[in-house]
């Protein structure tokens, strides 16, 4: 069974305005001076938990259970009001549906986002496998996740190509043995030319060409 599976944060859907509005307010409500979105932007990819630390140290603070809760409380009220699907996304999930491709979602945000997102922004239907940053005990880099999601799909590292926008997500694709194709315009920090990824691609509409190639 061939499988695509697919990061969610700056791959799929760009939740960077409602993730810095909920940084900005957490800030806010310790008393700290906002900080750049794109600082903001460059936390994204290892968790809500490593996010509120990484930002908090830009102001010399270490995190607090009341700053995870503050973060928690804002970002829950809208996780995605302001969060648009990257162009293209939805009729490249529909052709690889078509195509027989069994697609999933491995990603480092909780749970409870990942499904109001998927939901508000209607594509939960074409993921047959969703494995979120608190559905094990592992999270990307490890491969675990990975390699659960394509299991849950039925398929095997062979005959899966992993879609994510970033230094984590590659990573993970290697770690577990699978191709990986990079979206450039996520939430990476590096590069190109400092990454390695089997293709990369700039617009959705692309996608569907560059992994028949791999099968």
């Amino acid at each position: 069974m061939k499988s695509i599976i697919f990061d969610l944060d700056g791959t799929l859907v760009d939740t960077l305005p409602d993730i810095n509005a909920a940084c900005q307010e957490m800030l806010f409500k310790l008393n700290l001076e906002p900080i750049p979105i794109l600082q903001v932007r460059s936390f994204i990819g290892n968790g809500v938990k490593r996010l509120v630390e990484r930002c908090l140290g830009v102001r010399g603070q270490e995190a607090s259970e009341y700053a995870h809760e503050a973060f928690r409380e804002s970002y829950e009220k809208a996780p995605s009001s302001l969060s648009k699907l990257y162009p293209g996304v939805k009729v490249a999930l529909g052709k690889l549906v078509l195509d027989g491709f069994q697609l999933g979602i491995c990603t480092n945000k909780p749970s409870y986002l990942t499904s109001a997102i998927v939901m508000d922004l209607e594509i939960e239907s074409y993921f047959k496998s969703i494995i979120c940053g608190d559905s094990l005990t592992h999270m990307k880099p490890n491969p675990i996740p990975l390699i659960k999601t394509i299991r849950e799909l039925g398929s095997s590292v062979g005959k899966t190509i992993f879609v994510g926008d970033s230094e984590t997500d590659i990573k993970t694709a290697y770690a577990a043995g699978v191709r990986f194709g990079l979206f450039t315009e996520g939430y990476r920090n590096s590069s190109l030319e400092e990454m390695r990824f089997d293709f990369c691609l700039q617009r959705f509409s692309t996608l569907n060409k560059k992994v028949y190639i791999f099968f």
